[in-house]
C-alpha cells in the first residue's frame, strides 16, 4: 500500500489537477494551431482551411464556447477569400461554430455578415 494523498487533499485530487492542467495545455496548443491555419495568407492555404472547417464538428465542442468565440472572427474572414469552395465550406460549417459560440455571438457577428454576403452581387 503506497503513501496516501497529502493531508487535506482528497484521493485522486492530484490526478485530477494534473489532468485539468494537461487538458488546458492541450486546448491551448490546438487553439494556437487553428489560429495559425485560419490566418495563413499563403497562396496555397485554402486546402488546409477547408480541412479545418471539415473538422469543426469535432473541434468546436473540444474547444468550448470561449475559444470558439475567439476563433469566430478568423473563420468569418474566409467569406472574403477568392476561393468559392472555401466560402462554401464555411457556410456548411457555420451551424457548428454558431452552436458552440452561442446565440449572442451568432446574432451579433454571424448573421449580419451572412446577410451582407448574400446581398453581394459580385459573388
Amino acid at each position: 500500500d503506497g503513501p496516501g494523498p497529502p493531508p487535506g487533499q482528497a484521493p485522486g485530487a492530484l490526478v485530477r489537477g494534473t489532468y485539468d492542467a494537461d487538458l488546458e495545455a492541450l486546448h491551448e496548443v490546438v487553439f494556437r494551431w487553428l489560429v495559425h491555419i485560419a490566418t495563413d495568407a499563403s497562396d496555397h492555404s485554402s486546402q488546409s482551411k477547408r480541412a479545418l472547417l471539415a473538422g469543426l464538428p469535432r473541434l468546436a465542442p473540444f474547444l468550448g464556447p470561449e475559444r470558439s468565440f475567439h476563433l469566430l472572427p478568423m473563420l468569418l474572414a474566409f467569406l472574403n477569400d477568392r476561393d468559392w469552395e472555401l466560402r462554401a465550406a464555411l457556410c456548411r460549417a457555420l451551424p457548428t461554430v454558431c452552436a458552440s459560440s452561442g446565440r449572442a455571438a451568432t446574432e451579433r457577428f454571424v448573421v449580419p455578415l451572412i446577410e451582407t454576403a448574400l446581398a453581394d452581387a459580385c459573388d
